[in-house]
């Protein structure tokens, strides 16, 4: 445990303040929302634009686990009311605001995988249509945040999902944090 916050330490070179402060609010198990580093407390995730973001993508066995839009819609339903893939606008405003990288930091610097770059991930948005749904990649060469509408039936089309709650539909004190996964 000790190593994990001397890397958070040198991570933001924050040496000279008694705590690590980060650009975003984080949200602890024990339900502590701070910007600060809080030892010895369990981080779930990161808070942007007042969206819970998970620190891990949906993993199986430990691995990154790719799903259809099925089994994402199913794995959300049943590990939290509330949680999806994040909005269409909530990724373009991460994107926009040039907040991608900073995101990525806070989560590593807790012990997270950062979001994967020239990776596909679901949204939780599906089109009006209601037979496709939002897909969204991150290249760095150029740096474009790429959005794809790919069909829901489809049992071919497997993506990454990191998890995101909107705190501005579900907040905080609608479900209890203590039991909060974003794994089943």
């Amino acid at each position: 445990m000790e190593n994990f916050f001397e890397n958070v330490k040198k991570k933001f070179n924050d040496f000279s303040k008694p705590s690590v402060k980060f650009p975003f609010e984080v949200l602890y198990v024990e339900g502590i929302v701070t910007k600060k580093l809080v030892e010895e407390k369990k981080p779930l995730g990161v808070i942007f634009n007042k969206c819970l973001i998970a620190l891990e993508d949906v993993t199986q066995g430990g691995l990154p686990f790719y799903l259809n839009w099925r089994q994402t819609t199913e794995h959300c339903k049943n590990v939290r009311a509330g949680m999806d893939g994040g909005k269409k606008d909530f990724w373009d405003d991460l994107f926009q605001k040039n907040q991608f990288d900073r995101v990525n930091e806070v989560i590593t610097a807790l012990g997270g995988s950062p979001l994967k770059r020239k990776a596909w991930y679901w949204t939780g948005e599906n089109l009006a249509d209601e037979e496709t749904a939002w897909a969204w990649c991150y290249d760095v060469s150029p740096e474009t945040l790429s959005y794809s509408i790919t069909p829901l039936k489809s049992e071919s089309e497997y993506l990454l999902l990191r998890p995101v709650i909107d705190l501005k539909t579900y907040p905080l004190e609608y479900f209890p944090i203590a039991d909060l996964v974003f794994n089943s």
